[in-house]
């Protein structure tokens, strides 16, 4: 069995007063991406996605999510978030 295990995506984060979103984006397609090529059969992700007290940026943040769970879903690899 191939696993893909990540965490810690802290897609709210702002570095030196720059919000980093879009490259944290592109990250995740990345890793989603490099998990369906690699054929894995389950895809983990254990936690901090985003602060909660961030505001509205966590409904992006929430969206980046879902639609990477739902790219793997597409390709058959089982998403777990722990």
């Amino acid at each position: 069995m191939k696993i893909c295990h990540t965490s810690d995506w802290h897609l709210d984060w702002i570095t030196h007063g720059t919000r980093r979103l879009d490259e944290l984006k592109k990250a995740v397609a990345i890793v989603v991406q490099d998990a369906i090529e690699s054929e894995v059969d389950l895809f983990a992700f254990t936690g901090d996605l985003a602060d909660p007290d961030s505001g509205t940026i966590v409904f992006e943040v929430v969206e980046i999510a879902i639609r990477a769970a739902d790219t793997l879903r597409r390709e058959a690899v089982s998403y777990t978030h722990l």
